[in-house]
């Protein structure tokens, strides 16, 4: 098989013709990397628009991460319109400090008279209407709920919103002292501290634990809880009818959000009699203790699922007695089988419970005082005392038999409750 051999020719014709074709291939290289470098356009213009559409929903914390990375890209570095929305939206969330900084790069970045105008108002409004306060904790590691009143009514209700969604972000994110943050300038009242704001310098507030926490309302280091309400029997015992129920008991909170209470409880049991009339059965007196944890919204609701345990007195059993000798033999009471005497005997219990508690606090105050309510589910296991003597007419002596020596009942106990911070 013969191979064709090419040989390349030097003629200025032919080499012309070959730096065309040249040329031709590079252009068409270049072409092809075009669309890349549009993408890259297209994704910082899109990034930015997304940015303005999370700040119009008030995602504000997405919007200042998207106009950071905004920011960082080669065509948003030197763009005063990414920084200037990033200046407005620090400034909604109280970031003073990131905001002076955004809004002086947007003014420096700026390309035209409109953009130098606007620029330069945000940057005067955050110098001249805003300063700084430096905000520690006296112990490390205290957490900050703020309370921040203005001595005097501020001008401007957005100031306002922008300061209590500040103050509302820190509630929530719980983290520790110390802390700057804006204030609008003037006197305020810093958890408790009176505090001259001015734009010249930045303020500086120490806070005990206590004052941290905004009041003994909201520090809630110890409180005694009082509380009232009704419990309903669960159990097949029509004789039960719901029953008024006191709770006296100190709260402490302990290992960061748990909470461990100890308590006495008394209830009034109310009793149905065979006649038709009602009666009532004190002897249900009972100590108990209930653990769980708190979930707090940061505003003024303290939510406290809980587990629990009782022990103490249990009364209103109904038991079926037959003579025997000189006294009687009580037994569980069966409705089919007719006894001589019914009585309500008592004896001691063990009551593990679940519960929720939910409790309002008004956390601008200082006062201690909290109130809520608490819904919780019991049962209650125990034994008979061996025999005594019934109560009311007749009187008379009684034994109970070994198989009603273990009574149980369920019941559910729905409570208010108010408190006082100690």
């Amino acid at each position: 098989m013969r191979m064709t051999r090419f040989r390349l020719h030097t003629h200025p014709l032919h080499l012309g013709a070959a730096l065309a074709l040249l040329c031709a291939l590079v252009g068409s290289a270049a072409q092809a990397q075009e669309p890349a470098a549009v993408e890259e356009t297209t994704d910082y213009r899109g990034a930015l628009d997304q940015a303005r559409f999370q700040i119009r929903k008030g995602y504000y914390d997405q919007a200042i991460a998207d106009l950071e990375r905004t920011v960082q890209h080669p065509d948003g570095r030197l763009d005063a319109e990414p920084w200037f929305l990033l200046a407005q939206v620090r400034l909604q969330v109280g970031d003073i400090v990131g905001a002076r900084r955004a809004a002086a790069k947007a003014l420096t970045y700026s390309k035209d008279v409109e953009q130098e105008s606007q620029s330069a108002a945000l940057v005067g409004l955050l110098d001249n209407a805003w300063g700084l306060v430096a905000v520690d904790a006296s112990q490390p590691g205290t957490a900050w709920r703020p309370r921040l009143e203005p001595a005097q009514p501020l001008m401007d209700p957005g100031q306002g919103e922008i300061v209590d969604l500040m103050a509302k972000r820190i509630r929530k994110s719980r983290s520790p002292l110390p802390r700057t943050v804006g204030l609008p300038v003037g006197d305020w009242d810093v958890n408790g501290h009176a505090v001259s704001v001015t734009p010249a310098q930045t303020a500086r507030v120490t806070l005990s634990p206590r004052e941290a926490a905004g009041g003994l309302a909201a520090a809630r280091l110890a409180w005694i809880e009082l509380d009232a309400g009704v419990v309903a029997s669960l159990s097949k015992e029509p004789h039960v009818q719901p029953s008024p129920a006191l709770q006296l008991g100190l709260n402490v909170p302990v290992g960061g959000p748990v909470l461990v209470g100890v308590f006495g409880d008394w209830t009034a049991l109310s009793l149905r009699t065979q006649g038709g009339s009602y009666t009532f059965d004190g002897r249900t007196g009972s100590v108990g203790v209930r653990f769980g944890p708190m979930i707090d919204d940061g505003e003024v609701v303290l939510v406290r699922p809980a587990i629990g345990y009782r022990y103490g007195g249990i009364a209103g059993l109904l038991l079926g007695c037959d003579r025997q000798g000189d006294g009687w033999l009580c037994h569980d009471r069966d409705a089919t089988t007719p006894s001589d005497l019914l009585l309500y005997a008592d004896g001691t219990a063990h009551v593990p419970f679940i519960e929720v508690s939910a409790d309002w606090l008004d956390r601008r105050r200082t006062s201690g005082v909290g109130a809520g309510v608490r819904v919780g589910v019991e049962h209650a296991f125990g034994r008979l005392k061996d025999g005594g003597k019934s109560r009311g007419e007749p009187l008379v002596e009684y034994t109970v038999h070994d198989d009603a020596r273990s009574p149980a009942r369920t019941s559910l106990r729905v409570l208010l409750h108010a408190s006082v911070a100690l």
